[in-house]
């Protein structure tokens, strides 16, 4: 795959992206470090915690317990059918033709498959999975989709504005990527490393202190030290170790390292054989057992693959603690590697800033709204009702998806343009479809052209293209 046709797959990835291309988490770290509200987020959490300790160096472990209880505070975790009704379906059809069959069928196989063991075994009762298993037989699939840290806390504006109302929505990968983002900020001499073990299911983080104590990141809403993983094994497994990772991680099947993935499965790895060794040495001491699904991958044969390209990046910045190193390491390298991250970012700096008008493409609900309409009129009606002007980034120089700028309301110039731009080319048996449409961004203003027609943007009138140098154009 080349860097371009990766870059396309981190600008809105799904839970079908998340299988094929794992490594994309690495990159959704790294995105979140650009975002300067989670910077002021981990200096709030530092802060406190020296606060409340009346010390002038924290307790590595009290930073990363703050870290959880902040994101567990401050965030909702969506529930399968609540993501049906936020973000929309994926259309299986439409990703085994974009992913490859085998890719998508093994990704739903083993979801399916922990669907039914959840249901068996009563851990997750089967109403609540239903309207994902009726969606999975007609060809739906919730559209799961990851989101960068700003993205997150933008959607904060579907859950009311008082004073209770959670900072945003997420799922176990957001969770994840922001875990490990806060992690990063942390002072030098904190935290040794951090990996995610993951399944088609679900993602978390693991890692260990500098003094070496191991940590688990299960969810938002847990975080386990040996101590407390042991008090979970006692209470909810009778003194089993194993059993208790079954009931929470069965499926568990790859660990993803700033130097890539380690597939179990497969055996494919990123990984170095003494890194792998670490991580199996720090799991087994936090998890009390040499877990099984651990042991089925490390004893089938090693396929040793490169590192992934943004390995050195990952390393360098961990406890950078300011985000203008992040920003000049990742904005002014000419590594095709810090460029995608910038892709995840959502960034309009980019190289081939049309890969966002593919993704766009792709987005569920503008795609369904699209089949409802019938005239270019109605079209630009539904664009005229997005009332809001500002970016959800709050900085025009990023680009919002389709979906998003519908879901939020508000959006830019350019994010509006995107948005008319794909319900034009969707539009069944459109004149404008078949005459090609293109979008134009200039330095204060967006145009939408198509036929004779050309739509400035945020007026959504017909204009002459004005003769002004054009910042971006997207288009075939």
């Amino acid at each position: 795959m080349t860097p371009e046709s990766f870059a396309l797959r981190t600008v809105a990835p799904n839970i079908f992206d998340a299988y094929a291309h794992p490594n994309i988490l690495l990159y959704l770290v790294l995105g979140n470090l650009l975002s300067s509200e989670l910077w002021r987020v981990s200096e709030k959490i530092q802060n406190r915690v020296l606060a409340e300790s009346g010390k002038t160096v924290a307790d590595p472990s009290t930073l990363i317990s703050a870290i959880q209880e902040q994101i567990n505070r401050s965030f909702t975790h969506l529930h399968i059918a609540q993501v049906k009704q936020v973000y929309g379906e994926i259309d299986l059809v439409a990703e085994r033709a974009r992913l490859g069959e085998e890719i998508v069928d093994a990704a739903l196989l083993q979801i399916m498959s922990h669907f039914e063991l959840c249901i068996a075994k009563g851990y997750i009762p089967e109403q609540a999975l239903r309207p994902a298993l009726e969606g999975i037989q007609v060809g739906q699939f919730p559209a799961y989709f990851y989101s960068n840290f700003d993205l997150v806390r933008a959607n904060r504006k579907l859950l009311g504005s008082g004073r209770s109302a959670p900072l945003g929505l997420t799922s176990c990968v957001d969770e994840t990527a922001i875990f490990a983002a806060l992690a990063m900020t942390l002072p030098a001499g904190t935290i040794k490393n951090v990996v995610a073990l993951t399944s088609p299911n679900h993602t978390t983080a693991f890692g260990w202190n500098h003094d070496g104590t191991p940590w688990w990141f299960y969810g938002k809403n847990k975080l386990y030290f040996a101590h407390d993983w042991q008090h979970s094994v006692q209470e909810n497994a009778g003194g089993n170790a194993q059993l208790a990772f079954n009931q929470v991680m069965n499926d568990m099947g790859r660990i993803i390292s700033v130097a890539g993935t380690f597939d179990f499965k497969t055996g494919q790895t990123n990984l170095i054989e003494t890194h792998i060794d670490e991580i199996a040495e720090k799991m087994d001491e936090l998890f009390g057992v040499r877990l099984h699904q651990l042991q089925a991958g490390l004893n089938r044969p090693r396929i040793p693959m490169p590192e992934d390209p943004l390995t050195p990046y990952l390393r360098s910045l961990l406890s950078s603690q300011n985000i203008g190193v992040v920003q000049k390491t990742l904005e002014e390298s000419q590594d095709p590697a810090c460029e995608i991250v910038l892709y995840s970012y959502r960034s309009l700096n980019v190289r081939n800033p049309c890969l966002y008008l593919k993704a766009a493409r792709n987005q569920p609900n503008s795609k369904a709204l699209a089949k409802t309409l019938s005239t270019v009129e109605q079209v630009l009606a539904v664009v005229r009702g997005i009332v809001g002007r500002d970016s959800v980034f709050q900085d025009r120089s990023r680009i919002a998806m389709p979906d998003e700028t519908l879901r939020f309301g508000t959006g830019s110039d350019r994010d509006k343009a995107l948005l008319l731009h794909v319900l034009l080319e969707h539009l069944p048996k459109s004149p404008a479809a078949a005459a090609g449409v293109v979008s134009i961004l200039m330095s204060k203003t967006s145009y939408v052209c198509f036929g004779a027609s050309t739509i400035e943007l945020p007026s959504l009138q017909e204009v002459v293209l004005p003769n002004e140098p054009i910042v971006f154009r997207l288009g075939d």
